[in-house]
Protein backbone atom coordinates (compact mmCIF):
# COMPACT_ATOMS: atom_id res chain seq x y z
CA UNK A 1 0.00 0.00 0.00
CA UNK A 2 2.77 2.09 1.00
CA UNK A 3 3.98 2.23 -3.16
CA UNK A 4 0.38 3.10 -3.74
CA UNK A 5 -0.03 5.80 -1.30
CA UNK A 6 2.67 7.78 -2.83
CA UNK A 7 0.82 8.24 -6.20
CA UNK A 8 -2.39 9.03 -5.12
CA UNK A 9 -5.18 8.29 -1.64
CA UNK A 10 -5.42 4.76 -0.76
CA UNK A 11 -8.78 3.31 0.64
CA UNK A 12 -8.24 -0.33 1.39
CA UNK A 13 -9.52 -3.09 3.56
CA UNK A 14 -8.95 -6.32 4.88
CA UNK A 15 -8.83 -9.66 2.88
CA UNK A 16 -9.91 -13.10 3.69
CA UNK A 17 -5.58 -13.52 3.61
CA UNK A 18 -4.79 -10.51 5.81
CA UNK A 19 -5.07 -12.60 9.02
CA UNK A 20 -1.76 -11.50 10.88
CA UNK A 21 0.79 -8.49 9.95
CA UNK A 22 -0.09 -4.60 9.21
CA UNK A 23 -3.01 -5.66 6.52
CA UNK A 24 -4.87 -7.59 9.27
CA UNK A 25 -5.78 -4.24 11.02
CA UNK A 26 -7.75 -3.32 8.08
CA UNK A 27 -11.06 -2.95 8.56
CA UNK A 28 -13.71 -5.56 6.98
CA UNK A 29 -15.11 -2.39 4.56
CA UNK A 30 -14.78 1.21 4.39
CA UNK A 31 -17.34 4.08 3.26
CA UNK A 32 -16.32 7.07 1.07
CA UNK A 33 -17.48 9.41 -0.54
CA UNK A 34 -16.22 10.16 -3.98
CA UNK A 35 -17.65 13.05 -6.03
CA UNK A 36 -21.26 13.45 -3.95
CA UNK A 37 -21.78 9.55 -4.46
CA UNK A 38 -21.49 7.30 -1.67
CA UNK A 39 -19.32 4.27 -2.14
CA UNK A 40 -18.78 1.08 -0.19
CA UNK A 41 -15.04 -1.00 -0.40
CA UNK A 42 -15.62 -4.50 0.73
CA UNK A 43 -13.86 -7.58 0.03
CA UNK A 44 -16.39 -9.93 -0.56
CA UNK A 45 -20.27 -9.38 -1.69
CA UNK A 46 -22.47 -12.30 -2.62
CA UNK A 47 -24.30 -11.68 -5.41
CA UNK A 48 -27.06 -14.28 -6.60
CA UNK A 49 -26.59 -15.51 -9.89
CA UNK A 50 -30.30 -15.32 -10.39
CA UNK A 51 -32.38 -12.08 -10.65
CA UNK A 52 -31.59 -8.25 -10.43
CA UNK A 53 -32.02 -7.54 -6.78
CA UNK A 54 -29.02 -5.77 -4.42
CA UNK A 55 -28.51 -8.18 -1.04
CA UNK A 56 -30.68 -6.97 1.43
CA UNK A 57 -27.77 -5.95 3.36
CA UNK A 58 -27.03 -2.90 1.12
CA UNK A 59 -30.73 -1.48 0.08
CA UNK A 60 -32.03 1.15 2.09
CA UNK A 61 -28.61 2.35 3.02
CA UNK A 62 -28.38 5.06 0.57
CA UNK A 63 -25.04 3.71 -1.53
CA UNK A 64 -24.33 4.42 -4.83
CA UNK A 65 -21.84 1.88 -5.40
CA UNK A 66 -19.97 -0.99 -3.83
CA UNK A 67 -16.54 -2.10 -4.77
CA UNK A 68 -15.22 -5.43 -4.09
CA UNK A 69 -13.27 -8.65 -5.23
CA UNK A 70 -12.79 -11.81 -3.46
CA UNK A 71 -13.67 -13.92 -6.99
CA UNK A 72 -10.94 -12.18 -8.70
CA UNK A 73 -13.91 -12.22 -11.83
CA UNK A 74 -14.67 -8.56 -12.99
CA UNK A 75 -18.22 -7.00 -12.83
CA UNK A 76 -19.90 -4.09 -13.35
CA UNK A 77 -23.53 -4.26 -12.74
CA UNK A 78 -26.53 -2.01 -11.12
CA UNK A 79 -28.91 -4.02 -9.07
CA UNK A 80 -31.73 -1.91 -7.29
CA UNK A 81 -29.60 1.06 -8.74
CA UNK A 82 -26.65 0.46 -6.46
CA UNK A 83 -23.68 -0.32 -9.08
CA UNK A 84 -21.82 -3.10 -8.27
CA UNK A 85 -17.81 -3.11 -9.47
CA UNK A 86 -15.46 -5.77 -8.84
CA UNK A 87 -12.74 -4.59 -11.01
CA UNK A 88 -10.76 -8.50 -10.98
CA UNK A 89 -7.69 -9.22 -10.12
CA UNK A 90 -4.29 -7.62 -11.37
CA UNK A 91 -1.94 -10.29 -9.26
CA UNK A 92 -1.45 -14.26 -11.33
CA UNK A 93 -3.29 -15.38 -13.04
CA UNK A 94 -6.07 -17.66 -11.06
CA UNK A 95 -9.32 -18.97 -11.47
CA UNK A 96 -9.14 -19.29 -15.48
CA UNK A 97 -9.40 -15.38 -14.98
CA UNK A 98 -8.32 -12.32 -17.49
CA UNK A 99 -5.94 -10.17 -15.29
CA UNK A 100 -7.42 -6.78 -15.02
CA UNK A 101 -7.68 -3.51 -13.18
CA UNK A 102 -11.27 -1.53 -12.57
CA UNK A 103 -11.67 2.58 -13.08
CA UNK A 104 -13.94 4.44 -11.60
CA UNK A 105 -14.99 7.63 -11.38
CA UNK A 106 -17.92 10.42 -11.06
CA UNK A 107 -18.26 12.57 -14.16
CA UNK A 108 -21.01 15.44 -14.03
CA UNK A 109 -22.80 13.47 -11.42
CA UNK A 110 -22.54 10.30 -13.24
CA UNK A 111 -20.53 7.29 -12.39
CA UNK A 112 -18.72 5.35 -14.72
CA UNK A 113 -16.80 2.20 -14.05
CA UNK A 114 -14.65 0.26 -16.44
CA UNK A 115 -12.81 -3.15 -16.28
CA UNK A 116 -9.29 -2.54 -18.26
CA UNK A 117 -7.61 -5.86 -19.13
CA UNK A 118 -3.73 -6.24 -18.56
Amino acid sequence: MKGLEGIAPVTAVRGNNDRVGPTSRLAEEVEVALGGKRVLVRHEVSLSKKGEEAPAEFRGRGLDVVVFGHSHYALVQYRDGILFFNPGAAGKRRFNTVPSVGVLEVVGGEVRAEVVVL
